[in-house]
């Protein structure tokens, strides 16, 4: 499921974290929260989140992207964000 989103330069941690703090803000803490192995949703400050706000970090099985429903919507958005800036040129 899908919570929230924002078109970004980067998919770093600064990112990954606004997107997070408008899901939190809207829906309130997850029971978990379920990502791919990527360095992002285990920065020291994302963990600090999760652990203070009493949130199960899974993970996917390695080499099955296909669990990872976030990760394929993400791209989608990403490539149609950047097919926008293109037009906008």
């Amino acid at each position: 499921m899908l919570l929230a989103s924002l078109i970004s330069e980067k998919q770093d941690t600064a990112a990954y974290l606004r997107v997070l703090a408008i899901a939190l803000r809207n829906y309130g803490a997850p029971e978990a929260i379920v990502t791919d192995r990527g360095g992002i949703f285990y920065s020291l400050r994302a963990m600090a989140i999760y652990e203070a706000l009493d949130i199960r970090k899974d993970r996917i099985d390695p080499r099955q992207s296909w669990q990872n429903y976030v990760r394929r919507v993400g791209g989608y958005w990403n490539s149609c964000a950047m097919q926008e800036r293109s037009r906008a040129k």
